[in-house]
């Protein structure tokens, strides 16, 4: 566990040595990562991609189904299986972002340990949160019942609005059924905000601001080309 540490303490130190600040770092590393993936999960964030030579099956299915919704989502759905769309990618991404953000905001524990460019009399604080490096529920115990503790809320908060309200617009436009999915990611994420440092809710936000902009971005363009249809309504 000391070398994936390491690695990641190595990964922050480039950003940090030139901003200072754990929680820039965070982000410009998230949005790097978001644009390095960004061909990984394309099809899912694409709402779905549908191209110009799936258009016309798709449409065929809608007119030979019309009157039943249950038989249309099959078919569709088997059209995409044989087009090997990626149903999971939404779940792989999402556990390795997961990783990924828990392992930078445990690093970020222990700044002066693995951040070899790290200062010390740096500041930790991050817009109204005091030390983003502490773990946020020992953090929240610690300042009760100080009005302040709400200050060591706001982000976990936020990440997990964020999560919810993108999982929830893209089971709304999604073909296949993701609830379980849902009901899954939101706990998880709860969790992991409210108990690591508040450098993971700091990712977190970002991730999903960059998704939002990655969807919108693609949801314009698919309709700008004519290249939607009436098939995600339920």
């Amino acid at each position: 566990m000391d070398v994936i540490y390491r690695f990641f303490g190595t990964v922050l130190g480039v950003f940090y040595g030139s901003s200072e600040s754990l929680a820039l770092s965070s982000i410009l590393i998230c949005m790097i990562i978001k644009v390095l993936f960004i061909t990984m999960t394309k099809n899912y964030y694409n709402l779905p991609k549908i191209s110009e030579d799936l258009k016309p099956q798709i449409e065929e299915i809608e007119r030979k189904y019309k009157n039943s919704d249950e038989k249309r989502r099959k078919a569709i759905s088997d059209l995409l299986v044989s087009k090997q769309y990626p149903f999971a990618s939404f779940a792989v991404y999402y556990a390795l972002m997961m990783a990924i953000a828990v392992f930078i905001a445990l690093t970020t524990h222990y700044p002066e340990e693995y951040i070899e460019v790290f200062n010390p009399e740096a500041s930790r604080s991050f817009m109204m949160v005091p030390d983003v490096t502490q773990f946020t529920f020992p953090a929240l115990k610690s300042s009760y019942p100080d009005i302040s503790m709400l200050r060591y809320l706001i982000l976990p908060i936020a990440a997990c609005v964020l999560q919810y309200l993108q999982e929830t617009y893209m089971t709304s436009k999604s073909l296949v059924s993701k609830k379980w999915f849902d009901v899954i990611s939101l706990p998880i994420t709860f969790g992991a905000a409210i108990s690591l440092p508040q450098t993971f809710s700091i990712f977190w936000i970002v991730y999903k601001l960059t998704n939002f902009i990655h969807i919108l971005t693609n949801e314009k363009l698919l309709n700008k080309n004519g290249l939607t249809s009436n098939i995600k309504k339920k």
